[in-house]
């Protein structure tokens, strides 16, 4: 996760809310601010939970991102588009210019929205990662997938 790990290297370590896919972590993104090393004891684990709260996500200061959802699709689903949503972040930053945020009624609106979907899209987007892995392709080379679910092994997590 290049992009999203490249945000905790910021001063300011938070996904700023800039874009759609920045939206599905409204609200649920956590900053752990200082970096104390390698987690060797229960006390810097400790720490580090506390810093997630209620979080689904945590940006580690100089280290990197975790994830959590409810089943392994879903966070599979985050740290995909958290990724996604960083990579974008990323480049904007990069060219020296203000960023336009989006208003919070927004964003709060929208993360409602994609809250109620999550499990369906982030099933849809596990299962089809796994039918390309099981054909042994690439996950970035998909062209004339068949999507006919019909035609595939049900799903051993449904």
């Amino acid at each position: 996760m290049p992009h999203a790990t490249a945000l905790t290297v910021l001063t300011d370590n938070q996904l700023p809310m800039v874009h759609q896919n920045c939206l599905k972590f409204f609200g649920e993104v956590a900053s752990y601010d200082r970096y104390h090393g390698l987690v060797h004891d229960g006390d810097e684990a400790s720490r580090i939970v506390d810093a997630f709260g209620s979080a689904r996500c945590l940006m580690m200061a100089n280290h990197g991102v975790i994830v959590t959802g409810e089943t392994a699709a879903e966070a599979f689903d985050s740290l995909y588009y958290l990724e996604q949503a960083a990579k974008l972040v990323t480049i904007a930053m990069s060219t020296g210019r203000p960023l336009r945020p989006i208003d919070p009624a927004v964003c709060a609106a929208t993360a409602v929205a994609m809250r109620d979907e999550r499990p369906l899209y982030a099933r849809r987007h596990f299962d089809a990662l796994r039918r390309t892995m099981l054909r042994g392709q690439d996950y970035g080379q998909c062209e004339g997938e068949d999507l006919d679910a019909s035609r595939h092994a049900p799903s051993p997590y449904s």
